[in-house]
């Protein structure tokens, strides 16, 4: 079974990853068995999942009770957790860390995400039959940082896809025009490294008049970032909170750079989508984003708002290969990565059902 409080969750990074997964799960003729709280019934993939809904509760409380006794009702069936949490009084399952920022930085967060996830991850490390992780730089972290045992530990990545139907107006209804823009993708908070960004643009924007778009709004996990949506406030920043996949692959098409300046990454998919879509990105120099990227992207130190100035001017002077930037995305793929997952969920023989179709 699958835990599906993704389902009822805010569409991020995460809830992504466990969708596109069992998405490609089911591609692969894998019974997804998704069990889920009954807020979740308003998904969009409701009906393409065809979860099981149970409780009456929802976020933390119907994972940790209501999920549990589902799953003690059927047996105690093993649980694929594909989201940061799972039941902690449940230990047939395998959980997914996506990173562990909130232990490498913790002013980030607010307190009470702290104390939750400093108690929660690392008793969920402990108990679990299996971890997995979506590159090796989160693996180490996990083995660094909660003590585990690098065969414990399974790396099922990320992987870029179609987001939606090209050619959408949400540039015309924004005013933007073709690759007049630089594009960032990322949440409002301190980890996303956003004052960096924000200094280099303001240096930019005195040798090329291209504004910059930030696309994303603030979460409440993390600290208080009342400065960085003042900052935002500039004529030269245009900031759209939320966006839907068909607006998102646009925007990702017809931007002329794609930055993201983050200071910590467990994979970092954004720049691989960007990649995807033939634009080039600029990252912060940190190692997930080295394990990712590779050669396709411009590197800068993400302390300093002139390296990434200097970035700005190299990203808007360099003739990008289209071609070789999507050829390299498309090298990643969640049909590999479900069945990395599947043969690892083999590996462990806990669940006999989750075997690909031949």
């Amino acid at each position: 079974m699958i835990n599906g409080r993704f389902l009822s969750q805010p569409l991020s990074g995460v809830q992504r990853y466990a969708i596109q997964i069992c998405l490609a799960l089911k591609e692969l003729g894998v019974n997804v068995q998704i069990v889920a709280p009954k807020s979740a019934a308003s998904h969009p993939l409701a009906g393409v999942f065809k979860p099981t809904f149970t409780g009456k509760t929802s976020g933390h409380l119907w994972e940790q009770t209501e999920l549990v006794a589902y799953l003690r009702r059927h047996k105690s069936p093993p649980l694929l957790n594909l989201c940061n949490t799972a039941p902690l009084f449940y230990s047939n399952q395998v959980v997914t860390f996506h990173d562990l920022a909130f232990m490498r930085c913790p002013k980030w967060f607010s307190k009470k995400f702290q104390l939750l996830y400093r108690f929660l991850i690392p008793q969920l490390a402990k108990r679990s039959r299996h971890i997995l992780t979506v590159s090796e730089f989160s693996k180490s972290e996990i083995i660094q940082l909660l003590h585990q045992s690098p065969s414990k530990i399974s790396v099922v990545r990320n992987a870029a896809t179609d987001l939606g139907a090209l050619g959408s107006t949400n540039e015309q209804k924004f005013n933007f025009q073709s690759q007049d823009y630089i594009l960032a993708l990322s949440s409002i908070n301190p980890r996303k490294n956003l004052a960096t960004l924000l200094d280099a643009h303001a240096q930019l924007i005195q040798r090329h008049k291209i504004p910059l778009v930030i696309v994303g709004e603030a979460a409440r996990s993390y600290a208080n970032c009342n400065d960085i949506n003042s900052a935002m406030q500039n004529c030269n920043i245009i900031h759209i909170p939320r966006v839907d996949d068909d607006e998102l692959a646009s925007l990702y098409k017809k931007a002329k750079l794609f930055v993201y300046p983050s200071l910590y990454e467990g994979f970092g998919l954004p720049p691989l989508e960007a990649l995807y879509y033939g634009c080039l990105p600029l990252v912060s120099d940190i190692p997930p984003h080295r394990e990712v990227c590779q050669d396709q992207a411009i590197y800068f130190d993400p302390l300093s708002a002139e390296d990434l100035l200097k970035g700005f001017e190299k990203g808007l002077n360099t003739a990008s290969n289209v071609a070789a930037m999507k050829k390299y995305a498309r090298s990643f793929s969640w049909i590999a990565s479900a069945r990395s997952l599947v043969r690892t969920i083999e590996q462990l023989n806990i669940n006999p059902q989750i075997k690909e179709k031949a």
